[in-house]
Order: structure tokens, then sequence, then C-alpha cells
């Protein structure tokens, strides 16, 4: 008997661990849980390009899965876990994944993710179709923000960035960056020239005006969705020239567009893009609107402000239901501060002050509506804290004590204080303290340091950059140092005892002379300093042999001149009736080897890379159609060499980098946005030099205006300095 209740016991305990018949055998139930899918990124939601390193996946409709674990993982074998969470009523959400925070952590977020039962059997690992560009936030900038708006609520700032034609999103208590119009939503409009943006009520639409398309346009936060309201077909009544800038009323339904062409300020309605006049040459009286441009509106809705931008320095109040204008604010009307260029401004919840930009003293005027009295809030010489430098667009808090306004050539939005005029930064796009590089031109490596050439909207200038900390100091240019004037700075060279700089002023094709400790310029070569050959348009000047001599590719001479430092004599060191081998046709960047005895020259009419022979001129073709293999250049232009003389670096077609075997003249794509290498993709090479270590190659790109680094091995695009 005991032995038979043993037998049952065992039957009853297998009975329960199976469980199914497969031809009449029972298999243990363990089942594999299905692969996931339908997840989706919570966050970011709004971008595919963003700062946030805490990313959050989540999913629902998964109530027969209750107490099973779903993981995270950034590979495609699911080995390195980022993040997990614990199927709840149907539901979770990975809420603990945390991203690097350094440059170094950029990189392209692919998530794969897989579900484990409880008993720890594991789904497969599964590409859950979800990614996004994560870059740390200083790696986001904008380096000409045209205009912007402010929700006060969520601490969120709106951008457009006029370098990019970007839409950036950046909350100033997070830092939290996004680059919103970037690879998102239906696009049946583009922007081409964004002139000013503004948000409706809840933030959840934005609009831009755009003065090349002649248009206003409408960008759907939600869903990257971005559709004409006004223009380009859509829409009738007057057609718009040049409109500048832009604000909504309180519902929506209306739109006021200043445009400067017509000398109009238009009315659209945001339902039907229909645009009437509602005041100018044909509708009101009163003075003229005269390249109207700032544009705001009273709290009633019934009186618009307008800024005449032209020498006059005028401010206008239009009646929006006749249209008649009355000043006031003019040379004339009012007292104070004088009326420049004034541009755009900001009205104070008890619509009794303007907030203006004035160009001309570089500042914020404050003006009294109803006296046209004025006076200096902000600038150089009121309040404290950041220099202004090119002001663009300003907007005012609720309670009527800060301004913002977002600065074309720092890069930044700076928080003015009313009661003081004193300037805090609370957005930068800057990496490493100093000067914004404003379009640089040219790339020079010291022994520690690298000097840049730049400038669009300040006057062109010099900047040294520190290589330990990226601080960047202005050597000559935008009121630093003094003698002869520079107009457009472009290449830059740098004695050997590092004490003077030549840089080449194309506009004036001339080649100035830096003193290195105070910013001193003098001409050293031009039409009427030194003699020899013409000294015309060039790309690349760097020093020769001795730091009496300095080398130049002249495209207009289509050779590379010689030019004596001690009295600006210039000679034909390689070209027609100078050496023998091809001739140059439109010779761009060179670099020189250790010895000094060859120059490297890149062609970009060839589409080739020649080495001139220094004591003869002779030109041997080094890469190019009939030398090397591999990828062929399109545009080539920038050039720069390693230090064991095996490898150069030639940038092609603006966005790409091309390497080169000096021994067979091959050819190998080194960097391609979107197909080589990672990071932050570039733009718009203007030139490029192997860092100290030779670990990095450092690029200039007017477009980010930046330095961008890659990394030799692994090829990632980092801003470096900005």
């Amino acid at each position: 008997m005991a032995k038979l209740l043993s037998i049952l016991s065992f039957s009853l305990l297998l009975s329960s661990c199976f469980s199914g018949e497969t031809g009449g055998v029972s298999v243990i139930q363990d089942n594999k849980p299905e692969n996931p899918s339908g997840w989706k990124l919570d966050n970011p939601k709004i971008a595919k390009y963003s700062s946030t390193n805490k990313p959050i996946i989540s999913g629902s409709g998964l109530e027969e899965l209750n107490g099973q674990t779903v993981e995270l993982y950034k590979d495609s074998s699911c080995a390195f876990k980022i993040g997990d969470a614990v199927i709840s009523g149907g539901s979770f959400s990975v809420n603990n994944i945390l991203l690097g925070s350094t440059f170094n952590d950029t990189e392209i977020v692919n998530f794969y993710g897989l579900i484990k039962n409880k008993k720890g059997t594991k789904s497969d690992c599964t590409n859950l179709n979800l990614n996004y560009h994560y870059y740390p936030a200083n790696q986001i900038g904008f380096p000409q923000i045209v205009s912007f708006d402010f929700d006060e609520n969520t601490n969120s700032f709106f951008l457009i960035d006029g370098q990019k034609e970007e839409i950036f999103h950046v909350n100033s208590s997070t830092e939290e960056r996004n680059i919103l119009s970037r690879d998102r939503g239906n696009k049946t409009a583009s922007i081409s020239y964004g002139r000013s943006i503004v948000a409706n009520a809840d933030s959840s639409k934005l609009f831009i005006v755009d003065s090349s398309l002649d248009a206003l346009i409408q960008y759907d936060i939600a869903t990257g969705d971005t559709i004409y309201i006004s223009g380009q077909g859509e829409g009738s009544g007057t057609t718009l020239i040049t409109p500048q800038n832009l604000i909504l009323n309180s519902t929506g339904t209306k739109a006021y567009l200043a445009d400067s062409g017509l000398d109009k300020i238009i009315e659209v309605d945001m339902t039907t893009g229909a645009r009437t006049e509602l005041s100018g040459s044909g509708k009101g009286t009163g003075p003229s609107l005269t390249n109207p441009d700032g544009l705001v509106m009273n709290s009633s809705e019934t009186i618009l402000y307008v800024t005449n931008r032209n020498a006059s320095g005028e401010i206008l109040s239009v009646d929006i239901s006749t249209g008649n204008r009355t000043t006031i604010a003019s040379a004339v009307v009012g007292t104070g501060a004088t009326l420049g260029l004034v541009e755009k401004l900001a009205i104070d919840a008890t619509n009794s002050k303007l907030y203006v930009i004035d160009e001309t003293i570089v500042g914020i005027l404050e003006v009294d509506i109803a006296t046209g009295n004025r006076s200096t809030l902000s600038s150089s010489g009121v309040g404290s804290g950041t220099n202004f430098k090119h002001l663009s667009d300003i907007k005012i808090n609720s309670t009527s004590t800060k301004l913002y306004v977002s600065d074309l050539n720092l890069g930044n939005i700076i928080e003015v204080d009313i009661a003081t005029g004193n300037r805090t930064d609370i957005i930068s796009s800057r990496i490493g303290a100093g000067n914004a590089i404003d379009s640089p031109f040219s790339l020079y490596k010291s022994t520690t340091s690298f000097f840049t050439t730049s400038g669009a909207f300040a006057a062109s200038i010099l900047t040294k950059i520190d290589s330990t900390n990226q601080s960047k100091t202005v050597i000559t240019g935008d009121g630093v140092g003094s003698g002869d004037s520079n107009s457009t700075l472009k290449s830059v060279a740098i004695n050997s005892t590092e004490t003077t700089a030549f840089v080449y002023d194309s506009p004036n094709k001339a080649i100035l002379s830096v003193d290195l400790s105070n910013g001193t310029r003098n001409v050293i070569a031009s039409s009427s300093v030194g003699s020899g050959v013409t000294l015309g348009f060039g790309t690349s000047l760097i020093r020769g042999t001795t730091d009496t001599v300095l080398y130049f590719s002249d495209s207009d001479q289509s050779g590379i001149l010689s030019i004596l430092t001690t009295n600006g004599s210039r000679s034909l060191l390689s070209g027609s009736g100078q050496g023998t081998g091809d001739l140059f046709v439109a010779p761009k960047d060179i670099v020189i080897n250790s010895t000094k005895t060859t120059l490297y020259v890149v062609d970009n009419s060839l589409a080739a890379v020649y080495s001139v022979d220094i004591g003869s001129g002779n030109r041997t073709l080094v890469t190019g159609a009939s030398r090397g293999s591999g990828i062929a250049f399109s545009s080539p232009v920038y050039i720069a060499l390693n230090s064991s003389e095996t490898k150069l670096y030639v940038s092609d077609s603006s966005t790409s980098i091309v390497e080169v075997d000096i021994d067979t003249g091959n050819r190998e794509l080194f960097y391609k946005p979107d197909s080589v290498g990672s990071g932050i993709p570039l733009e718009a090479i203007t030139d490029l030099e192997l860092d100290h270590a030779e670990e990095n190659l450092m690029v200039l790109d007017s477009k980010l205006e930046a330095m961008v680094k890659i990394d030799l091995d692994t090829k990632l695009s980092t801003i470096y300095s900005r």
C-alpha cells in the first residue's frame, strides 16, 4: 500500500509539471514570449534630433503579459541593457534610461528590446525601429537666431536659425534642446529665408513668415507637418513681396505682416489665407510706412505699433479698424535718445511703453507711447553683462520685468532686466569663452593653439582659440588693434616665433601683417605695396621656407606666388611659364612638408592634388583621375597633411573628406554625413587641420559657425569650439 501511494504521488507531481500532449507524450510548458511590437518613443516625442539623455519608451495593450519584464538595449545582440520595466495593467514605461552627457556621447540611438517572462525565458532581441540622434546640449547650436518666440508657462523658446533655416526648441530651465524641423512630418512647405516666428496660444503650432518665398508657413509641433497658410498659391488678395515680421491676434484667426517690399501692413485670414491691405499707400491716412519691420499689438487688439527701419528712425501707431497711421516717436516727436535703425519691438503689459531694438546703438530703447520720449535701456554703456553684437528679435515677459533678445552674431538669447538694463545669457550656442566663431574662413595650427579668420555681421577678425579650454580671444578686428583697415580676412599664417600673423584680405586683394601682441595691422603686399606679379584672388596663404617668404595660391594667376614679407615683392613660384607638369587652373588650398621642399596643392577645376617642388616649381600629380584608385573627387578645396607625410585629407563637395595615400594616390572616403562617420553632420567646410596630437581632424564649418573635430579612429564628429 505504501508503495502504491508513493507511485500515485509521483504521478501527480509529474502531471503538475506537464500539460498538453504531442503524439501522446506530455511536454513541459515554458512558452517563449512574443517579440516586442508597437512600442513607442515617448521622450523625445517632438524631435528626431535632441539633447534628451533620458529617453522614455512605452507600450500598451499588453494585458496578457502583466507581470512580465521588458528590457531595453542599444545593441542588436541585446548584450548591454540600458533600461527595463515591469508590465502592469497592460502597459509599461521604461523611464530609467540614462545616456552620456559629454560631447563624446553624441550618437544615433537605435533601440532594441525583448520581453522576459516570470520564468526568465526571453523573446528574440528585436529592433524596435525607434531611434533618434542624441546630441548633448552643447552640441546643438543656432549660429544665427533670426527670430524667436517664448512660452512663459513652460520656459520654452522656439527659435528660427537663419544659417540653417531650421526650427529649434529650447527649454531654458532644463537646457533640453530639440531640432524640431529636421526629418519630421510631411513637408508641403519648406523654409527658405524665415524672418519671424510666432507660436499660437497653446504652443501647438508655429507660424513663420518667409521673405524669400513671400509666404506664411505653419509648422505643427506634434507631427512635424509643414504647410503654406498664405502665399505660394494659398489664399487670395495682395501679393506679398518681402514680409519681415509677424504677429497673431489672441484667437489665432488673423495674422498681421509687416511687408518691407510693399511698405504695407497685410492682414491674413488664417482659415482661408486671404490677404488684405490693412495699412499702406492704399489704406489709411497719416505718415507713410517706409521699410516697416517691427510689429506689435496692444492688449485690446485695436492698435498696431510698427517701426520704419530707415534713416529717419520712426515708430508709428496703426489703427486696426481704419489703417490710419500716427507718429509715436521720431526725430521731431518726443525727446531723449536719438532714434537710429529701429527694428523689432515689444510692448509692456500696461500698453504704455515700447522696447525697441536700435541697431545704430546696438542696444534697446525704452519709448513712452504717450509722449514719444526715449531713453537707452540697455547697451554697451548702460547695464552690465554680455555686450550686444547684432540684435534680431525681442520679447517681454508677462510682468514686464524682463526682456528677452536674440543676438544674430552671438547665437544667444539674452535676458535683460528692465529695471537695471543688466544682461544675462540664458541660452547660448557657445563652446569656449570669448567671441563667437562667426562665418569662419581659415584655420591655422600653431604650437599650442589654433587661429581662425572669420566675420560677417561684425568686422572681420582674427581669433586665437586655446586648445586646452577652447576659449577664444580676438587678436585683431572688431575694435581690437589699429592700423590698416581689414575688410574680409580669408587666410592666415603665423611666423615661426609666433609673434606675427599674415592674413589675406580678399576684397582688397592685400596681405597684412598683424602684431599678435596688440593687433596692429600693416599692409605688406597689395596693388600699391610691393612689385612683381599682380596679387589676385586666392584661397590659401602659408609660411614658406623662412619667415620672410609666404606662398599664396592665386586663382587669378592660376598659380602659386612667392611673396617676400620684407618688401611685398611677388614672383610666380609655379604656374604657366614656371615649372613643368600640368598647368594649374583653379589652385585652392596648399600645405608644405616639414623640410620646406614640397608643396601639396589642391586644384578644384582639375579635381586633383599636385606636389610642387619649391626649388623648380615643377608639378607632379599626386592623385586625380589619372593617378590612384578609389572614390573620385567632385569639388576638392581644402587639404591637411599628417606629420609622417604619408596621408592627405582633402575636403570634397562642402561636406565630405577624402583620405589620400601619397605613395599610391589611392583615395578613400574618410567622412561623409549620413554615410561614413557619425555625430554632428558637417554642412559647409571652409578649412581643415590635424590637431596637435594627430588624433582628430579639426574642421571649420561656416554653416555650423564652429570648429568641429572628427576622431580619426571612430570618425565621430563633435563641436569643438563655437
